[in-house]
């Protein structure tokens, strides 16, 4: 039976016999962790969406452990040529950098457990720095599992960020599509323990540095690989593997 102030809200008068559909939102009743829970389910660029929805959702999505960057072009940029990619990197560059400066005020730092990027990589004047601005912040927030995944049209162009190499928190490493050069300084990934690499370009000796410098490594998987000016690359792992 409903109540005198459910019928005033309603605007429902005494006698009247009108269906009235009343919309209860049961998903704002949830307490947040739950709340937290669910959107981690969701395409990163849907959870966002989710701000705008009440005062109380504002910054809901930040506190989401499982980030998925995937491709959305079809979903909000249709019509757009060079331009929807900047808007693109732009996007998930601000929402990353958005959360730090968010989690350097906040009482309650929540790191981010798993960070997806799949996304068409340009060129280099276009997305280069927006994606490794993104990688950085997840190191930073010691990320635990990265999968990184530059679609392009040809041939891998795009140069891992050196911040990946260095990484302490990292247990899980995909890589696909991308371009992995030698750095300077060891590799040091201490916590890794599974790597896949996948379609990936492998310059000069930046392979078996890669692996030399994951100590506790588990799990290897290597396909498709191209390794210029090698006709043959020998591997010594020195982990558990």
């Amino acid at each position: 039976m409903e109540t005198e102030e459910a019928k005033k809200h309603c605007g429902r008068k005494e006698g009247d016999k009108t269906n009235i559909v009343v919309v209860v939102d049961r998903i704002s009743e949830l307490p947040d962790p739950l709340i937290h829970h669910i959107l981690s389910y969701l395409p990163a660029y849907y959870a966002v969406r989710t701000s705008i929805l009440s005062k109380r959702w504002r910054n809901m999505w930040i506190y989401v452990t499982v980030l998925c960057f995937e491709e959305f072009m079809d979903v909000t940029l249709k019509n757009m040529f060079q331009s929807r990619w900047k808007m693109v990197y732009n996007f998930v560059s601000n929402c990353l950098i958005y959360r730090k400066r968010f989690m350097e005020l906040s009482e309650i730092v929540t790191s981010i457990t798993r960070l997806k990027l799949k996304m068409q990589y340009r060129s280099r004047s276009i997305g280069k720095e927006n994606v490794d601005n993104s990688l950085n912040i997840a190191v930073e927030s010691n990320v635990k599992e990265l999968d990184v995944c530059m679609i392009e049209n040809s041939r891998a162009s795009y140069p891992l960020a050196h911040s990946i190499l260095y990484s302490r928190s990292l247990t899980i490493l995909k890589l696909e599509k991308l371009l992995l050069l030698d750095v300077n300084l060891p590799v040091s990934l201490p916590s890794l323990k599974a790597l896949c690499l996948d379609n990936v370009v492998c310059y000069d000796n930046s392979l078996q540095n890669l692996i030399s410098g994951c100590p506790v490594i588990e799990d290897l998987s290597l396909t498709a690989l191209e390794c210029p000016h090698h006709q043959y690359v020998a591997l010594v792992v020195g982990g558990k593997l």
